[in-house]
C-alpha cells in the first residue's frame, strides 16, 4: 500500500500501479528513479543549505543541544555545547555565519537562526575506503561515522563544504575512539 501511494504522488493512478506484476518504472519521474539507484550521485544532488539554530534551554524532544548545525531542513549535521566549540569548527572549516532570525520563547528562551555562507555535501554514501580516495587538500577532523567518532575529512572548495566519512568496514581508515575518549571528545569539542 505504501508503494502505491508513492506512485500516486508521482502522478500515476492506482489502476496503473502494477503492469505485468511490476510497477510502471517508465512512468516515474527521473529524479525518483535516480534517488532509488544505489551509489548513483549526480553533481549537486547531495548538496544542502546549512543553517545554525541556537537555544538557551535545551529540550531532548526539540533541540537537544544549545547549538545545532542543520543539514538541509531536518537533519543535524553537528552539535555544540558552547560558542567556543562552534567557532573552532567554523574557523577550521572556513565557514562564516550571519544572524537571520531571533525569537523569544517562554519555554526555551531566545531561539536564533543563522545562515552559513557555504553549501554542504555530506553524502552518507557508504564512506571512503582509503586516504587516496580523498581530494588533495582535505583536512582531517574528528567526526561521527556509524555511531563512532573517527577521523573524517572536510574540503572547502570555496562554495561547498564537502564531508568525507570512512566506511566502517575499511579497517585501515575506520579507527573509532574508545568509549571514554568518545565521551571526553564530545564534552570538549562537540561533534559532527
Amino acid at each position: 500500500m505504501k508503494k502505491q501511494k508513492k506512485y500516486m504522488k508521482a502522478g500515476i493512478t492506482k489502476a496503473e500501479t502494477v503492469r505485468n506484476g511490476r510497477p510502471p518504472w517508465d512512468r516515474l519521474p527521473a529524479l525518483m528513479r535516480q534517488a532509488n539507484t544505489k551509489n548513483e550521485r549526480l553533481k549537486g544532488e547531495n548538496m544542502n543549505e546549512m543553517y545554525i539554530t541556537t537555544i538557551e534551554k535545551v529540550s531532548q524532544e526539540h533541540h537537544r543541544s544549545p547549538i545545532i548545525i542543520h543539514d538541509g531542513w531536518q537533519w543535524y549535521f553537528a552539535e555544540f555545547n558552547n560558542w567556543e566549540q562552534l567557532q573552532s569548527f567554523l574557523d577550521f572549516a572556513g565557514l562564516e555565519i550571519k544572524l537571520e532570525e531571533e525569537k523569544a520563547d517562554s519555554k526555551y528562551g531566545i531561539w536564533r537562526k543563522y545562515s552559513v555562507n557555504k553549501m554542504l555535501d555530506d553524502p552518507h554514501d557508504g564512506g571512503f575506503w582509503k586516504i587516496a580516495d580523498l581530494p588533495e587538500g582535505a583536512k582531517r577532523i574528528k567526526g561521527h561515522s556509524n555511531g563512532h567518532i573517527v577521523d573524517c575529512y572536510i574540503f572547502n572548495d570555496g562554495e561547498t563544504l564537502h564531508v568525507y566519512r570512512p566506511n566502517p568496514n575499511a579497517k585501515e581508515v575506520y579507527k573509532p575512539l574508545s568509549l571514554d575518549e568518545h565521551i571526553k571528545y564530545m564534552r570538549e569539542h562537540g561533534g559532527f
